[in-house]
Formats: structure tokens, sequence, C-alpha cells
């Protein structure tokens, strides 16, 4: 994208959700260390929590896989028989955020989707770095889809979702399922993701984003991939996948101040050529995050319903 071209401010609602994070940032600590970021991203999870709404039923589980259990958290529409499956990675530059985090978006994507959604802790680098996350993932759809009679789920209408570094996590997962043969995936649902490595485009550079830095990346994708940004793996980074080709269906939600914006663009374009279907939707007046501002914004609200909307429509019988 040019970064020459002027951009519409922030929308009024976004922008009085980022004058209350940063209100809610006076005072904070430098954050050096994983726990320092960690810390601060509970804090302004909690205080920007929506409630689960009253008709969302959720349960708590561990999945088992070898030597290690992964926390998943269900949230299921009251009445739901047999619902389609959504399952969500959150966000948080793989360093950070966690299902409590992130329920403000799960909770209510079962609800307006009237999809069962699995939101997924996956193990966080530093401490665990790639392939960790990426396998627990990956280990949470093939489970959910193989016990699908005991959890009551339709699993031939799948699909995965995430924001952030959860929507890199989507995107590859889908290059894996298919690239493994399985599982078949009806949609893909990334929302403003992490999809490359490349800290020189010109977002990058623009410096628009309030909140997320060109900095604050370069920490994350560093303790993710351990320094190894010229992996050529497509599971780590998706852009660098040969082909596109066969990937489901794909919802790209991209912001034009975000600093990832480009990237998102070009991976809507990448698998667009590739003969996916893809919407691209590249929302004017918002940030990196911007889907948080729900309380405060009538846009982010908005965009949320209408992805929503996007997912039901691929998960139909």
């Amino acid at each position: 994208m040019d970064d020459a071209k002027p951009l519409p401010p922030l929308e009024t609602g976004i922008a009085a959700f980022v004058a209350a994070l940063r209100e809610e940032m006076k005072g904070a600590p430098a954050l050096v260390t994983a726990e320092d970021r960690r810390a601060w991203f509970n804090i302004r999870g909690e205080k920007f929590r929506l409630p689960v709404p009253e008709n969302v039923r959720t349960t708590d589980h561990f999945v088992c896989a070898p030597g290690r259990e992964i926390p998943i958290r269900r949230y299921r529409p009251a009445g739901a028989e047999h619902p389609p499956l959504i399952v969500y990675f959150h966000g948080g530059g793989w360093v950070c955020g966690s299902i409590a985090s992130h329920e403000m978006i799960t909770a209510q994507m079962a609800l307006e989707t009237g999809a069962e959604v699995i939101s997924v802790h996956y193990r966080r680098p530093p401490e665990n770095p790639y392939p960790a996350a990426f396998e627990d993932c990956l280990y949470v759809v093939q489970w959910a889809i193989d016990n699908q009679v005991r959890l009551d789920i339709d699993g031939a209408r799948a699909a995965v979702a995430g924001d952030s570094a959860g929507g890199n996590l989507a995107a590859a997962i889908a290059i894996a399922a298919r690239d493994s043969g399985g599982p078949e995936l009806k949609a893909q649902g990334l929302i403003y993701p992490v999809v490359d490595v490349d800290l020189n485009r010109p977002s990058y550079k623009a410096g628009r984003d309030p909140i997320l830095l060109r900095d604050n990346m370069i920490y994350y994708l560093n303790a993710y991939l351990q320094g190894r940004l010229d992996t050529g793996d497509p599971r780590a980074v998706p852009m660098r996948v040969k082909t596109t080709a066969g990937l489901p269906p794909a919802y790209v939600l991209a912001a034009d101040h975000d600093v990832l914006l480009d990237e998102a663009v070009d991976y809507a374009r990448r698998l667009s050529d590739g003969g996916v279907s893809t919407e691209l939707r590249v929302v004017p007046g918002a940030m990196h995050g911007f889907l948080r501002a729900r309380a405060y914004s009538e846009l982010a609200r908005h965009e949320f319903t209408l992805m929503c909307q996007w997912i039901i429509e691929r998960l139909r019988p």
C-alpha cells in the first residue's frame, strides 16, 4: 500500500477505545520480558472484557496430547444441535494472550454464527517457540473432528479462525491440512493476520498504528521463530507457501492503520490468484486489534457481524 496516501482518522469509537487504552497504560512499567508483556496483556484484557452472552454455554477441557495437555474452552449457543465447528486461535504475538483475553471475540462468534467455537490456549514462546503453538493448534483441530460424535458437532462443517498471531496459526493450519490430505476445512478466517516477516513493508515504515509498533513485531517474530526469520517453512510464515491452490475459502480482515496491512492484502491477493474464494476487507479508520473495540465502536461491531455472516454461509449444510 502507498505509505504517502493520506488516511482517514480513526473512527470515533475506535479512537475512544485507543484513548481508554492509553489511559490504562499510564504509569505502566517498561515491557521488557515475556512476563512483563503477558501481565500487561492480561490487565488490558480484563479491563476491556465483555460478558459472555447469556445464551452461550462455556465448558473447559484439556485435550490430552503426547507429553502435554492443551487447555481449550468450548462456546456453544443454547439449543444448538449438532452445530458446525470453528476452532479459534487467540492473538498476542504468540507470546501473550489467552482463552480469557479473547473471550470477547470467541463467545460472540459462537452467538452470531451458531457454531460451536473451540478456543485454544497453545504453548507460547519464548519458552516454547515454533512449532509448538502450530502443533497444539493442529492437534486440537484434528481432535475435535475425530471426536465429533462425542462433542455433538458436525466435523464435516469445520473452519479455523484467529486474529494477529492467531491469524498466522489459522493460515498455517489451512496449509498443513491441505498438504496432509485433511482434516477438510470449509473456511479460514484471518483477522489482521501475521503472515510474513518482512519488516520493511510500507505499512510497517509508515508506523500509523497507535498501539502495535514495528518494534513490537520484531520482538514477537524473533521470539516465535528464534531469530530464524529466513525460514522457508510456510507453516511458520504462510506467505512462503509455494502455491495457495486448494486452500479453503478465506476471509481476510485488515485495518488501514495497521502495520500488518500490506502483508494481509498481499496474502489475500495470493489466495485469490491461486483460485481460492477470498473476501478481503480493508477497514478504513481502523487499527490492529480493532474488533476488541466493539463496546465503543459501531464500525467494529459491524465488521464483526459481516465476518460472522460470511463464516455462516461457508458452514451451511
